[in-house]
């Protein structure tokens, strides 16, 4: 097994998690919405998910589509091209405004990382900072994407899904080093995927 982080890729990680928290900050200043004209609670301050909460205390209304938007977690069917290529799915577990944790497995590989997302919408752009597994314990790669839902016109939640970015595989196995990479593994991987959100 050969087992390198190289420094550059490091900083470049750093780099995009400060400006992705930078972008983020800003995002949230001007993140005001429509507001319920007979809420009590009348401020454009608050959040969607406050203004809706304080509209169903008032109406004493439980519809299911207000309750929906309380869930932020998305699904994803991928089809990856990169070092393998594969098809797998990814499930996002929103864990707060904006991070969320992404678990994907597929054809022979499996993938687990962070989401940092630039607003508190389901399907803001984000940046996923992920560890990826490739062949079943042949490669180990840590890599960070930019990726964003594009959602259809006649579904709120179905759509495409597009994300992209740069990894380093840091664990190599010895037989996949000389007979894929020809003993000369790069420092950097380029990958991308597409694939339909819901």
């Amino acid at each position: 097994m050969k087992i390198t982080l190289y420094p550059k890729f490091l900083v470049v990680v750093s780099f995009l998690f400060v400006h992705i928290f930078s972008y983020a900050q800003v995002q949230d200043e001007n993140d005001t919405i429509e507001i319920f004209n007979d809420t009590p609670y009348y401020d454009y301050t608050l959040d969607k998910r406050q203004i809706v909460y304080d509209w169903m205390i008032t109406h004493k209304n439980t519809n299911t589509s207000f309750n929906k938007l309380e869930n932020r977690n998305a699904f994803s069917i991928i089809y990856q091209i990169g070092i393998f290529n594969w098809i797998g799915v990814e499930y996002e577990i929103r864990w707060t405004d904006y991070i969320g944790l992404n678990l994907g497995g597929g054809w022979k590989g499996f993938t687990t990382g962070l989401k940092i997302h630039t607003s508190k919408k389901r399907n803001s752009p984000y940046c996923l900072i992920s560890y990826r597994n490739y062949g079943l314990g042949l490669v180990d790669v840590a890599a960070v994407e930019l990726g964003t839902r594009i959602l259809f016109t006649q579904s709120p939640d179905f759509g495409i899904v597009l994300q992209g970015g740069v990894g380093n595989p840091f664990r190599v196995h010895s037989t996949l080093e000389k007979e894929y990479f020809k003993g000369k593994v790069p420092s950097v991987l380029f990958f991308g995927g597409v694939g339909i959100t819901f």
